[in-house]
């Protein structure tokens, strides 16, 4: 379920992507993260970008990339 709502989320976005998201747990950090690097094995998207980083003192999964 993750994955399709990250790609359904990047879709909406464009061919090039650069998005951070808030989660409510560790767990959903790296199932996000977890997603984003399955999707790019797919050869579905490239990453520059896909870690968790603070924002406003906050934990959030940064994702930066593009469509293959």
């Amino acid at each position: 379920m993750e994955k399709e709502q990250l790609l359904k989320d990047l879709k909406e976005i464009g061919t090039s992507f650069h998005l951070y998201r808030k989660m409510s747990s560790d767990s959903a950090e790296q199932k996000t993260i977890q997603s984003a690097k399955e999707l790019e094995q797919e050869n579905v998207i490239r990453l520059e970008v896909c870690k968790v980083t603070k924002l406003d003192f906050s934990p959030v999964v940064e994702i930066k990339g593009q469509f293959i």
